[in-house]
C-alpha cells in the first residue's frame, strides 16, 4: 500500500514540479528528512525501500534511502520557511483550525470547529506545539505521555465552553514560550477554573513575548505541581480567585509578573524569587496576594529553618505591591518569611475588619506564621493615613535582621475600634513591627516613621539591637513597646535614635542600654521644662540604672552618674525619669552608655559623634535635621491615597 500511495506520489510531484517547495518525510523514530524538490529527479520504491534521487545535470545517485516500516507521513513548506522537525502547527480562525501534524501515527489531533484535543503518545521526542491565529469560541486541551512545549505566537484565544483555553491533562511538564503578543480568556461559566490548567509542571521559558491572562471565572494559572517563569511579560486579572495557584512551588528567575485582583497562592510548599520582577494591585476584601498555606518541611516532615528555604524566599528580583482591600495582606505564610536580596516596595491603603466570626482581620503587609528575616536588600513598606489598624511586618516566631539590609518602614495608620463580643468598646492597635516572640537587630539601616496611633517597634519579648542604625523617629506613640513583665529593650551596639512628637514615651517596658549611642527625645513631655537650647535623653520607669556620661569635645565631662537619675522634672508622668543635659549651640557632644565609669573627666572618647553640631531647637527639628531620617522614610503620594 505505501508503495501505491508514494509511487503516485511521485508521479504528482512530477506533473506539478513544485519546485519552490521542501518535502518533509517523518518517520516514527522521530527523524525528518529534509527534500528540496527542486533539486529532486524522482521519488522511487525500490523493494522496501523508498529512495530520492537527485535532479539530472548534478551528481548521480540517490541522496536518501528511508524503510516503509519506518515511515509516518509526508508534509510540505515553502522551501524558505523554518522547516520544522518536531513540531505541529495549529492556526485558529473564528470556526476552524488549520493543523499540519507532521507525526499522525503517535500525535492524534481532533478539530471541531477552533476546539483542538490532542492524544500524544510520543515516546521518543519532546513535541512542539505552536500556536497562533485568533478565535473567538475555542480551546486547545492535550494529554501526553511525554513533556512537550507550546509555543504563543500572537495567539489571542477565549474559550465560551466549560473548559480553560489551554489545557493539560498530563502530569508531564508544559513548557511555554511566548512569541509576539498573546492573550487567553476563559467563560464565566468554565468548570476547570482556570485560563491555563495543568496536572503538572508550567514552565515559562525565557522570552521576549507577552502574555495577557484574563480570568472571568476563579484563577488565572493553576498547576497541580510547581509554576515557574523564566522570562517572558505576563500579566494576569482575577477577581473571583488567585491569578496564579501551584501545588508545590512556585518559582520565578527572570522577566516580568503583573497581578491584578487575585494574588499567588501555594498550597502545599513555597514561594522563592531569584530574579525578574512582580507587581501586584488588588482592591478586594480579605486577599492574600501572596499566600503560602503550608510549612517547608522535609521528607521527614520536619520544618525547615534555615535561610535558603523559607516559606516565602526573596533573594533577587523586585516586588511592587498596592493593597487597598479591607483586612488584605501582601504576603501571609504559614511558614518562615526569608529575605536575602532584591527590593519590596508598597503601600497598604486598606483596614482591619470585623469579621463574621466576631475576630479581627487584620490588614498586614506581611505576616509570618515563623519567622521574618530580612538579611539583604533595599526595601520600604508603607501604609495610607486613611487606613486603620494596618500592621506592616507581623510574626509570630520572632524577627531578625542583618547582613546589610535597608529598610524603611512608615505606619500612617490609625487605631481600629470595634465593639467586641462582650459588647466592649475595644481597638486593635496598628505598627511598623508586630512580634509575638523576640526581635534581632543586627547590621542593617532600620528607618520607621510613624503616625497616629502606631507604635513602632511592639514585641511581647526582648528586642536586641547590637550593631547598625535604628532610627524610630516622628512618632505619636512609642518608639518601642514591650509588654510588661515580658522582655526588655537591650542596647548592645550601633546607633539607635527614638523621638516622639506627643507627650508619649519613646519606651514601655525595661530599657537597658549597655553600649552603642542610644537616643531618646519627646517633644511635648520635655523639651519646654529643659529650654530652647537643651533636650533630653530619657527612659521609661522601668530603666535599668544603667550608667551614663555625656561629654563636649574636649573631653569636659557635661553629665555623669552610676545608674542614679540627674534630674527629674515635676512635670512628668508619676515615675517617669529624665536623663539629660544642656546642649549648647553650635557645640559637638559625645555620649558613652553602659559599662564601668572610670572617673568624671574619662570618657576615652568612645562615645559617637552627633555628626556635627547641635544647632538649637526644639528635639524633633534637632533630629530630624541631624540624621536626615525624613529623606529615608517612604510617605504615600496623595495619588496613592485616593486610589
Amino acid at each position: 500500500m505505501k508503495k501505491i500511495i508514494f509511487t503516485s506520489f511521485a508521479l504528482i510531484f512530477s506533473v506539478f514540479a513544485w519546485a519552490e517547495y521542501s518535502m518533509l518525510i517523518h518517520r516514527s523514530e522521530g527523524k525528518t528528512t529534509v527534500a528540496n524538490c527542486e533539486s529532486l529527479d524522482s521519488v522511487k520504491c525500490v523493494g522496501k525501500n523508498l529512495k530520492l534521487f537527485k535532479k539530472s545535470g548534478e551528481s548521480v545517485g540517490e541522496i536518501t534511502e528511508i524503510l516503509f516500516s519506518t515511515l509516518d507521513s509526508v508534509t510540505f513548506l515553502d522551501a524558505d520557511a523554518l522547516i520544522p522537525r518536531d513540531t505541529v502547527y495549529l492556526t485558529f480562525s473564528d470556526n476552524m483550525v488549520k493543523c499540519v501534524n507532521p507525526y499522525e501515527s503517535s500525535v492524534n489531533i481532533k478539530t471541531e470547529g477552533a476546539c483542538v484535543t490532542v492524544k500524544s503518545s510520543a515516546y521518543y521526542k519532546d513535541i512542539v506545539y505552536v500556536l497562533s491565529g485568533s478565535a473567538s469560541d475555542g480551546f486547545f486541551a492535550i494529554d501526553s505521555e511525554r513533556r512537550f512545549k507550546v509555543i504563543l505566537n500572537n495567539l489571542t484565544l477565549t474559550s465560551k465552553k466549560v473548559t480553560s483555553p489551554i489545557r493539560s491533562f498530563s502530569k508531564k511538564t508544559m513548557s511555554i514560550m511566548l512569541k509576539g503578543n498573546n492573550t487567553l480568556t476563559d467563560s464565566p461559566t468554565d468548570t476547570c477554573n482556570a485560563v491555563i490548567r495543568s496536572k503538572g509542571q508550567i514552565v515559562f521559558e525565557a522570552s521576549n513575548g507577552s502574555l495577557v491572562v484574563d480570568a472571568k471565572q476563579k484563577r488565572g494559572i493553576q498547576s497541580g505541581d510547581y509554576v515557574q517563569i523564566n522570562g517572558g511579560k505576563i500579566s494576569i486579572s482575577s477577581v473571583l480567585g488567585n491569578c496564579i495557584r501551584a501545588n508545590d512551588y512556585f518559582y520565578m528567575t527572570d522577566g516580568s509578573l503583573t497581578m491584578n485582583g487575585g494574588g499567588l497562592n501555594v498550597t502545599n510548599g513555597y514561594f522563592q524569587m531569584d530574579g525578574g520582577s512582580m507587581s501586584v494591585s488588588s482592591s478586594l476584601k480579605d486577599v492574600k496576594i501572596i499566600d503560602v498555606e503550608t510549612e517547608f518541611v522535609d521528607e521527614d516532615g520536619d520544618t525547615i529553618a534555615d535561610a535558603t528555604h523559607g516559606a516565602f524566599y526573596l533573594n533577587n528580583g523586585d516586588i511592587a505591591f498596592n493593597v487597598r482591600g479591607d483586612g488584605s495582606r501582601f504576603v501571609k505564610t504559614d511558614g518562615d518569611i526569608v529575605v536575602k536580596g532584591g527590593s519590596i516596595k508598597g503601600l497598604m491603603a486598606g483596614s482591619s475588619f470585623l469579621a463574621d466570626d466576631g475576630e479581627v482581620e487584620n490588614a498586614t503587609a506581611m505576616k509570618a506564621g515563623g519567622v521574618i528575616k530580612f538579611l539583604g536588600g533595599v526595601h520600604a513598606l508603607s501604609s495610607s493615613p486613611s487606613a486603620l489598624g494596618v500592621r506592616l511586618l507581623s510574626s509570630d516566631n520572632g524577627m531578625t535582621f542583618g547582613g546589610g539590609v535597608d529598610i524603611s518602614l512608615a505606619d500612617s495608620s490609625d487605631l481600629f475600634r470595634y465593639v467586641n463580643s462582650n459588647g466592649e468598646d475595644d481597638a486593635k492597635n496598628p505598627a511598623a513591627i508586630k512580634s509575638d516572640n523576640p526581635v534581632s537587630i543586627n547590621l542593617c539601616n532600620m528607618y520607621i516613621r510613624t503616625d497616629n496611633y502606631s507604635s513602632g517597634i511592639w514585641t511581647e519579648a526582648d528586642i536586641e539591637i547590637n550593631d547598625g542604625a535604628v532610627i524610630v523617629a516622628d512618632c505619636k506613640q512609642e518608639c518601642i513597646r514591650i509588654k510588661k513583665d515580658r522582655g526588655s529593650a537591650k542596647f548592645n551596639g550601633g546607633y539607635f535614635v527614638g523621638t516622639t512628637r506627643s507627650a508619649s514615651s519613646p519606651f514601655t517596658g525595661l530599657v537597658s542600654p549597655r553600649g552603642g549611642l542610644f537616643v531618646a527625645a519627646s517633644q511635648a513631655r520635655f523639651t519646654p521644662s529643659l529650654g530652647a537650647n537643651t533636650n533630653a535623653c530619657f527612659v521609661d520607669v522601668a530603666y535599668d540604672g544603667s550608667p551614663i556620661q555625656m561629654t563636649d569635645e574636649t573631653g569636659k565631662v557635661l553629665l555623669s552618674h552610676k545608674g542614679i537619675p540627674s534630674v527629674v522634672l515635676a512635670d512628668t508622668l508619676p515615675g517617669c525619669y529624665c536623663i539629660g543635659g544642656p546642649f549648647v549651640a553650635n557645640e559637638t557632644y559625645l555620649y558613652k552608655w553602659g559599662g564601668e565609669l572610670k572617673g568624671d573627666n574619662v570618657v576615652g572618647n568612645t562615645g559617637f559623634v552627633l555628626d556635627g553640631v547641635y544647632k538649637g531647637g526644639n528635639s524633633l527639628d534637632v533630629w530630624a535635621d541631624r540624621l536626615k531620617f525624613a529623606e529615608k522614610i517612604i510617605k504615600p503620594s496623595p495619588d496613592e491615597e485616593d486610589d
